[in-house]
């Protein structure tokens, strides 16, 4: 997939620019997008009927429409549609799960919940890879295949889960910018995980598939706990 096809339904245009802006600076460098703005989801549902759209970010309350219904007709012409609601009204969290959905975000939209939602639906649309240079040439690697980064003096170590390593002259900052946040996690000053691989989560370190053990570092911990135990509750 070279484009991913976002369209953002929201009447309330404020709203809807501010959600556009979001969108814009998550996938910054990271990705192409062509992104599409509607304030009726009849219009978007008559876009949709001719147009191949990856991910749709919808609000629950418009105008004399229910959002989640246009979600449960959208799903008939593009099933694989990923769909992130949105709503001033935390009171709709019960009601979204009568239609197949990613995340329900309450306004104001905090940035971290967006990024993380965005992060799940492009993994869930296209493998990711991390393109990094090891040894004078750029080489992408499946990001699910890669355990966890560990950095020693200048050269970062990276652990694959079938047992090889690679080593790149890259600092773990400018490696957790290439990171799909929703699945790779700082727990150390020298180490990112892929919460894929975490099999065991405990106040200092965590166990990976491999059994083998990451520490955690202090002011790494309040985060750590928070973002795992998200993790674990979306994919469980």
């Amino acid at each position: 997939m070279s484009m991913f096809t976002i369209a953002i339904c929201d009447d309330n245009k404020q709203d809807c620019s501010n959600l556009c802006n979001m969108v814009e600076q998550y996938f910054c460098g990271k990705q192409k997008i062509e992104l599409h703005s509607f304030q009726s989801g009849l219009v978007l549902y008559q876009f949709m009927k001719s147009q191949n759209v990856h991910l749709v970010i919808m609000d629950i309350m418009l105008d004399n429409q229910s959002g989640i219904d246009i979600v449960k007709q959208l799903k008939y012409i593009a099933p694989d549609c990923k769909i992130i609601f949105v709503s001033i009204n935390p009171e709709y969290f019960q009601d979204v799960y009568y239609v197949d959905h990613l995340q329900f975000l309450v306004k104001p939209i905090e940035r971290k919940r967006l990024d993380f939602a965005l992060g799940k639906a492009a993994a869930l649309c296209e493998k990711e890879y991390v393109c990094l240079k090891i040894q004078g040439t750029v080489q992408k690697i499946l990001s699910e295949s890669i355990l966890y980064f560990e950095v020693s003096g200048h050269n970062t170590t990276i652990c694959l889960n079938d047992g090889t390593e690679q080593t790149c002259y890259i600092s773990l900052k400018e490696i957790e910018r290439k990171l799909n946040q929703a699945t790779f996690l700082r727990c150390h000053r020298s180490f990112i995980v892929n919460m894929k691989h975490v099999s065991r989560y405990e106040r200092s370190s965590l166990q990976l598939d491999d059994k083998h053990m990451i520490s955690i570092g202090k002011k790494y911990e309040k985060d750590v706990r928070q973002r795992l135990m998200s993790y674990w509750k979306d994919v469980i």
